[in-house]
């Protein structure tokens, strides 16, 4: 079975977001393929905005404040 995965890291190379996506069916072909990975980004994307964007707002914290 097919699976994708996504690590997302900051700028100082600290994981900070992890998505997975199991496939459903076999995938035979590029099209199949391609159709696959499509539909992942676009139903990660959102997910990928919202780790992005914590991670950005405990940064700015930290720097600002000196705390998490």
């Amino acid at each position: 079975m097919t699976k994708i995965k996504l690590i997302i890291y900051n700028d100082f190379d600290e994981e900070v977001g992890f998505l997975e996506k199991q496939m459903v069916k076999n995938l035979n072909t590029l099209d199949e393929m391609e159709s696959e990975v499509e539909e992942f980004r676009k139903s990660m994307l959102p997910e990928i905005t919202k780790i992005l964007l914590e991670e950005s707002q405990r940064s700015f914290k930290k720097n600002s404040y000196g705390r998490e």
